[in-house]
């Protein structure tokens, strides 16, 4: 199982919906914040759950922002987070 996978899984077992999040960050005009991005950002919070022991919840949360911190993604938009935030 990969990374992405066992977040959408994680995230849908703690009750988030995952809708939607592997079709926004395979959109074709995605150069940067695509799921290769999404990959490294829950890499690095695994990587920092474990060196602070975050419990499950927590990293739950630090999760389910990177998934949304850039869900709407249109180009040359500057309204892209706030977006995304709502």
């Amino acid at each position: 199982m990969t990374l992405i996978q066992a977040s959408l899984e994680r995230l849908e077992s703690s009750g988030h919906r995952t809708d939607g999040f592997l079709e926004a960050y395979n959109e074709p005009h995605r150069v940067y914040h695509n799921l290769d991005h999404i990959h490294d950002v829950l890499l690095s919070i695994t990587e920092m759950s474990n060196l602070f022991k975050f419990p499950r919840w927590v990293q739950d949360d630090l999760e389910l922002a990177a998934w949304y911190h850039d869900f709407v993604y249109e180009i040359g938009s500057v309204g892209n987070e706030e977006r995304s935030a709502q």
